[in-house]
């Protein structure tokens, strides 16, 4: 496999400035991490992929990350971010890098920066695997491995996307978005574990040959970590978003 190559993008928190200049340490560190299946656990990190229609594609997937690492003061604070989407008969399908500048004193209430990444790629039907790696200011690198089947939700069939859960960044928190993300993608989060008391928005996409006249039931339930019901019949809200009706609860 080739040298990962880097993009700089600005996300969300930062302003334009010069380029900073991509050290060939900073990308031999995310190619190892990349090309090996062992997932690296210097940077707590959390992925979550989610399989969406796609207007090119028979499907597309919503990665989703979280990462926190110990603070590091550096003259030129930043995030490298990169994945790489592999099939089933090894063939890359994915290879995205991109180099995020760290806004200035962007720290959680530990002292340490934590920042959220968000991106979209579309992929032909069958099973991937993705990986995906950060490496946090101070040179800390972390990875992970997991995989996702993707449908053809072009198929007439009706089809149920993956389920992705809305939550608001902690205050502060600088989310990173890549090429292919849409503008709701930012407050997808990875977190699976909230307090009674929390308020979430769980959205899905339904595809397939529906004329504006069907009529589309949709019931929910929501289950505890044990497994047990701990809501029935939760209210659903159905929304026509281009090709897809989109509940959400």
């Amino acid at each position: 496999m080739g040298r990962t190559g880097f993009t700089r993008r600005v996300g969300a928190f930062t302003a334009a400035a010069t380029t900073p200049r991509v050290t060939a340490t900073s990308i031999d560190e995310l190619t190892k991490a990349l090309r090996n299946p062992v997932p690296r656990r210097d940077v707590s990190l959390e992925v979550a992929v989610t399989p969406l229609g796609s207007v090119k594609t028979a499907g597309s997937v919503l990665i989703t990350a979280f990462a926190r690492a110990d603070a590091a003061v550096l003259a030129d604070p930043h995030v490298d971010v990169a994945y790489r989407v592999i099939d089933a008969e090894g063939e890359t399908m994915a290879d995205r890098a991109t180099r995020y500048p760290l806004p200035a004193r962007r720290l959680d209430s530990a002292g340490r920066v934590a920042v959220r990444f968000t991106d979209r790629v579309d992929l032909p039907k069958g099973r991937h695997e993705i990986r995906l790696a950060m490496q946090m200011p101070g040179g800390k690198t972390g990875s992970v491995v997991t995989y996702v089947d993707v449908p053809n939700f072009k198929d007439d069939r009706l089809a149920l996307s993956g389920l992705s859960i809305e939550g608001a960044a902690g205050t502060g928190m600088p989310v990173f978005t890549g090429g292919g993300s849409e503008p709701s993608d930012p407050t997808v989060t990875t977190d699976r574990l909230f307090p009674s008391s929390a308020t979430l928005r769980v959205r899905a996409g339904v595809y397939g040959t529906l004329d504006r006249a069907d009529a589309l039931a949709v019931t929910a339930l929501l289950r505890n970590d044990a497994g047990a019901t701990v809501g029935e019949n939760v209210p659903v809200s159905i929304e026509r978003v281009g090709e897809a009706r989109t509940p959400s609860l």
